[in-house]
Protein backbone atom coordinates (compact mmCIF):
# COMPACT_ATOMS: atom_id res chain seq x y z
CA UNK A 1 0.00 0.00 0.00
CA UNK A 2 1.38 3.58 -1.14
CA UNK A 3 2.30 5.65 2.04
CA UNK A 4 3.18 8.65 0.32
CA UNK A 5 1.02 11.57 0.93
CA UNK A 6 -1.60 12.74 -1.22
CA UNK A 7 -0.76 15.73 -4.27
CA UNK A 8 -2.14 18.58 -2.73
CA UNK A 9 -2.39 22.03 -4.82
CA UNK A 10 -1.77 25.15 -2.80
CA UNK A 11 -4.21 27.42 -4.18
CA UNK A 12 -2.79 30.19 -2.38
CA UNK A 13 0.10 30.08 -3.97
CA UNK A 14 -0.88 29.68 -7.47
CA UNK A 15 -2.26 32.99 -6.96
CA UNK A 16 0.79 34.74 -6.18
CA UNK A 17 2.55 33.14 -9.13
CA UNK A 18 -0.53 34.40 -11.61
CA UNK A 19 -0.12 37.75 -9.93
CA UNK A 20 2.94 38.02 -9.81
CA UNK A 21 3.70 38.84 -13.58
CA UNK A 22 1.06 41.17 -13.80
CA UNK A 23 2.68 43.81 -10.79
CA UNK A 24 5.79 43.45 -12.17
CA UNK A 25 4.70 44.95 -15.47
CA UNK A 26 2.31 47.49 -13.66
CA UNK A 27 5.16 48.34 -11.73
CA UNK A 28 7.65 49.00 -15.19
CA UNK A 29 4.56 50.70 -16.73
CA UNK A 30 4.43 52.51 -13.70
CA UNK A 31 8.05 54.01 -13.92
CA UNK A 32 7.64 54.50 -17.78
CA UNK A 33 5.41 56.82 -17.15
CA UNK A 34 7.62 58.96 -14.65
CA UNK A 35 10.31 58.49 -16.76
CA UNK A 36 8.18 60.10 -19.22
CA UNK A 37 6.22 63.12 -17.61
CA UNK A 38 10.03 63.92 -16.17
CA UNK A 39 11.61 63.78 -19.77
CA UNK A 40 8.29 65.99 -20.88
CA UNK A 41 8.73 68.48 -17.84
CA UNK A 42 12.75 68.56 -18.90
CA UNK A 43 12.27 69.40 -22.41
CA UNK A 44 10.12 72.43 -21.45
CA UNK A 45 12.72 73.88 -19.45
CA UNK A 46 15.54 73.53 -21.35
CA UNK A 47 13.70 74.80 -24.00
CA UNK A 48 12.19 78.10 -22.15
CA UNK A 49 15.00 78.84 -19.57
CA UNK A 50 18.98 78.76 -20.04
CA UNK A 51 20.40 75.86 -19.53
CA UNK A 52 22.48 77.26 -15.95
CA UNK A 53 18.93 78.30 -14.22
CA UNK A 54 17.29 74.85 -14.95
CA UNK A 55 16.92 72.82 -11.48
CA UNK A 56 15.78 69.72 -10.68
CA UNK A 57 13.32 71.27 -8.39
CA UNK A 58 11.50 72.57 -10.71
CA UNK A 59 11.74 69.78 -12.82
CA UNK A 60 10.61 67.26 -10.14
CA UNK A 61 7.93 70.05 -9.17
CA UNK A 62 6.20 70.23 -12.75
CA UNK A 63 6.84 66.32 -13.33
CA UNK A 64 4.53 65.88 -10.06
CA UNK A 65 7.81 63.53 -8.49
CA UNK A 66 10.57 64.48 -6.03
CA UNK A 67 14.10 65.29 -6.60
CA UNK A 68 15.28 62.32 -5.49
CA UNK A 69 13.19 60.18 -8.13
CA UNK A 70 14.68 62.60 -10.93
CA UNK A 71 18.30 61.92 -9.56
CA UNK A 72 17.27 57.89 -9.29
CA UNK A 73 15.86 57.90 -12.90
CA UNK A 74 18.55 60.02 -14.60
CA UNK A 75 21.61 60.63 -12.32
CA UNK A 76 21.95 64.77 -12.51
CA UNK A 77 21.15 67.55 -14.72
CA UNK A 78 23.42 67.08 -17.40
CA UNK A 79 22.54 63.43 -17.43
CA UNK A 80 18.85 64.36 -17.56
CA UNK A 81 19.66 66.82 -20.67
CA UNK A 82 21.16 63.92 -22.63
CA UNK A 83 18.18 61.49 -22.34
CA UNK A 84 15.99 65.07 -23.29
CA UNK A 85 18.22 65.61 -26.37
CA UNK A 86 18.22 61.52 -27.50
CA UNK A 87 14.72 61.33 -27.23
CA UNK A 88 14.16 64.95 -28.82
CA UNK A 89 16.32 63.63 -31.85
CA UNK A 90 14.37 60.26 -32.34
CA UNK A 91 11.23 62.33 -32.38
CA UNK A 92 12.33 65.11 -35.08
CA UNK A 93 14.30 62.38 -37.28
CA UNK A 94 10.51 60.98 -37.99
CA UNK A 95 9.22 64.88 -38.34
CA UNK A 96 11.38 65.68 -40.99
CA UNK A 97 11.06 62.33 -42.40
CA UNK A 98 10.62 62.71 -46.15
CA UNK A 99 8.63 60.47 -48.74
CA UNK A 100 10.05 59.19 -51.80
CA UNK A 101 7.48 60.14 -54.04
CA UNK A 102 7.81 63.90 -52.39
CA UNK A 103 8.45 66.76 -54.66
CA UNK A 104 10.41 69.78 -53.93
CA UNK A 105 7.49 71.74 -52.48
CA UNK A 106 6.09 68.97 -51.05
CA UNK A 107 9.59 68.29 -49.01
CA UNK A 108 10.16 71.85 -47.92
CA UNK A 109 7.11 72.00 -46.73
CA UNK A 110 8.03 69.38 -44.57
CA UNK A 111 10.91 71.25 -42.89
CA UNK A 112 9.17 74.01 -42.55
CA UNK A 113 6.03 72.34 -40.71
CA UNK A 114 9.14 71.19 -38.23
CA UNK A 115 10.67 74.81 -38.09
CA UNK A 116 7.04 75.89 -37.12
CA UNK A 117 6.48 73.21 -34.39
CA UNK A 118 10.42 73.21 -32.67
CA UNK A 119 11.74 76.51 -33.97
CA UNK A 120 11.23 78.77 -31.22
CA UNK A 121 13.22 76.18 -29.26
CA UNK A 122 15.60 75.65 -31.61
CA UNK A 123 16.14 79.50 -31.10
CA UNK A 124 15.98 79.49 -28.11
CA UNK A 125 18.99 77.04 -28.18
CA UNK A 126 20.82 79.35 -30.15
CA UNK A 127 20.75 81.93 -27.93
CA UNK A 128 23.04 80.25 -25.35
CA UNK A 129 25.10 78.46 -28.01
CA UNK A 130 28.51 80.84 -26.45
CA UNK A 131 27.29 80.35 -22.69
CA UNK A 132 26.60 76.62 -22.34
CA UNK A 133 29.08 73.56 -23.79
CA UNK A 134 26.27 71.10 -23.25
CA UNK A 135 24.79 73.29 -25.50
CA UNK A 136 26.96 74.37 -28.22
CA UNK A 137 27.57 70.52 -28.26
CA UNK A 138 23.46 69.96 -29.08
CA UNK A 139 23.19 73.20 -31.83
CA UNK A 140 26.67 71.56 -33.36
CA UNK A 141 24.96 68.46 -34.30
CA UNK A 142 21.93 70.35 -35.46
CA UNK A 143 23.63 72.37 -38.05
CA UNK A 144 25.32 68.47 -38.96
CA UNK A 145 22.17 67.12 -39.06
CA UNK A 146 20.37 69.95 -41.27
CA UNK A 147 23.31 69.38 -43.83
CA UNK A 148 23.07 65.96 -44.28
CA UNK A 149 19.12 66.41 -44.32
CA UNK A 150 20.26 69.00 -47.52
CA UNK A 151 22.58 66.29 -49.31
CA UNK A 152 20.13 63.09 -49.09
CA UNK A 153 16.96 65.39 -50.12
CA UNK A 154 17.81 67.79 -52.86
CA UNK A 155 19.49 65.49 -55.11
CA UNK A 156 18.29 68.36 -57.95
CA UNK A 157 20.38 70.94 -56.40
CA UNK A 158 23.34 68.74 -56.27
CA UNK A 159 23.16 66.41 -59.31
CA UNK A 160 26.22 66.83 -60.83
CA UNK A 161 28.00 68.94 -59.06
CA UNK A 162 31.61 68.09 -57.68
CA UNK A 163 34.35 69.14 -55.19
CA UNK A 164 34.35 73.05 -54.27
CA UNK A 165 31.38 73.45 -56.89
CA UNK A 166 29.48 70.63 -54.55
CA UNK A 167 30.31 71.99 -51.44
CA UNK A 168 29.29 75.75 -52.37
CA UNK A 169 25.96 73.99 -53.27
CA UNK A 170 25.45 72.58 -50.55
CA UNK A 171 26.26 75.58 -48.31
CA UNK A 172 23.70 77.71 -50.65
CA UNK A 173 21.12 75.09 -49.85
CA UNK A 174 21.46 75.31 -46.33
CA UNK A 175 21.48 78.53 -46.03
CA UNK A 176 17.76 78.89 -48.07
CA UNK A 177 16.29 76.16 -45.95
CA UNK A 178 18.36 77.01 -42.47
CA UNK A 179 16.34 77.97 -39.44
CA UNK A 180 17.39 81.45 -39.51
CA UNK A 181 16.12 81.96 -43.07
CA UNK A 182 12.75 80.56 -41.65
CA UNK A 183 13.21 83.25 -38.65
CA UNK A 184 13.49 86.07 -41.16
CA UNK A 185 10.58 85.57 -43.41
CA UNK A 186 8.20 84.00 -40.56
CA UNK A 187 9.08 86.44 -37.64
CA UNK A 188 11.04 89.56 -39.15
CA UNK A 189 9.28 90.38 -41.95
CA UNK A 190 5.93 88.42 -41.26
CA UNK A 191 5.24 85.95 -44.16
CA UNK A 192 2.71 82.99 -43.39
CA UNK A 193 3.83 79.58 -43.86
CA UNK A 194 3.41 79.29 -47.46
CA UNK A 195 5.05 82.35 -48.27
CA UNK A 196 7.95 81.08 -46.80
CA UNK A 197 7.66 77.76 -48.19
CA UNK A 198 7.38 79.56 -51.55
CA UNK A 199 10.59 81.85 -51.05
CA UNK A 200 12.70 78.50 -50.35
CA UNK A 201 11.84 76.84 -53.19
CA UNK A 202 12.27 79.58 -55.11
CA UNK A 203 15.77 79.90 -53.70
CA UNK A 204 16.51 76.31 -54.37
CA UNK A 205 15.11 76.59 -58.30
CA UNK A 206 17.37 79.17 -58.24
CA UNK A 207 20.27 76.98 -57.49
CA UNK A 208 19.34 74.28 -59.59
CA UNK A 209 19.22 76.38 -63.01
CA UNK A 210 22.75 78.06 -61.97
CA UNK A 211 25.43 77.05 -64.19
CA UNK A 212 29.27 76.29 -63.41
Amino acid sequence: MDSSPPFRVNVVDMKVQSTRPYRMQARAEAAEETAISILRAATTAFGSTMFADVTLREIAVAAGVSVQTVIRRFGSKEGLFDAVVDRERTRIAARREVPDEADLHRRIEILVDHYEEDGDVVLHLLSEEDRSPEVALVVAEGRGTHRTWVENHLPEILASARGAERRQLVDAAVAATDLLTWKLLRRDLGRNTKEAVDVMVRMLEGLRKEKP
